[in-house]
């Protein structure tokens, strides 16, 4: 009976680890750290009551949050480090939007269904692109606050 030499066999064996190793740690890639970011958003002191916050980091890496009804937003799976930040809102609604809804009517013209928020503040378009808004921040493991305060 032949016995393989052992060096042979520590080969092959270190030769399958390097094969089967990445794929079991998921290509290196494995789950990144993220964090929680909240805040409020306001414009010309005044909330900014529906719309977007979006972080942008490193790699392609985005993370949104909505913008609710008193200007504040939670952004979960922000990726750590250095991210730019960019804020849209929708276009105002129409005029007769506008007036249904305050006459308590949920349906305007021939049928139509509200469904765009009545209530919203135009903010300079700089401020939806992360490359021009001036905004960023650092983002560390856990939670953090980031007031968004746009003029």
């Amino acid at each position: 009976m032949h016995v393989p030499d052992s060096g042979f066999v520590r080969w092959r064996a270190r030769a399958w680890l390097a094969v089967l190793l990445p794929s079991l740690l998921g290509c290196g890639g494995g789950v990144r750290a993220t964090a929680t970011v909240t805040g409020t958003v306001s414009y010309q002191g005044k909330p900014v009551p529906t719309g977007t916050v979006k972080f942008y980091g490193p790699d392609n890496q985005v993370a949104s949050a909505s913008i609710g009804e008193d200007g504040s937003y939670e952004a979960t799976n922000v990726p750590l480090g250095s991210v730019k930040v960019a804020v849209s809102t929708p276009p105002p609604p129409p005029p007769d939007v506008v007036k249904a809804a305050k006459e308590g009517k949920r349906r305007f013209g021939k049928g139509n269904v509200l469904s765009a928020p009545t209530h919203t503040v135009s903010i300079p378009p700089k401020y939806s692109d992360p490359a021009k808004s001036g905004l960023g921040l650092t983002v560390i493991e856990g939670s953090q606050p980031y007031v968004i305060d746009l003029k």
